[in-house]
């Protein structure tokens, strides 16, 4: 009885662990993301202005896309514009 308890405890633990594994690799993909903004916005509000825009769903597809580009870039979406001071 002892023995089957800690079996299944351990069987529990190993499978949060595996969970909370992929969880961790996820939050530090998106952080990894976000640090990567960070300094694209950081560097390119130095030359003035930075425009980027939020994520949008394709007409064509069901894919979310990011797009963030600088002032020397042509838009094709329309974009939000933040004035560095």
């Amino acid at each position: 009885m002892k023995e089957e308890q800690t079996a299944s405890r351990a069987s529990f633990l190993e499978q949060e662990n595996l969970q909370l594994r992929t969880q961790f690799e996820l939050m530090k993909a998106e952080l990894t993301k976000m640090q990567m903004q960070v300094m694209l916005l950081t560097n390119s509000s130095s030359t003035g202005t930075t425009t980027f825009s939020m994520p949008t769903i394709e007409k064509d597809s069901d894919v979310l896309s990011d797009s963030y580009t600088t002032p020397e870039s042509t838009p094709k979406k329309p974009k939000l514009e933040l004035q560095s001071s």
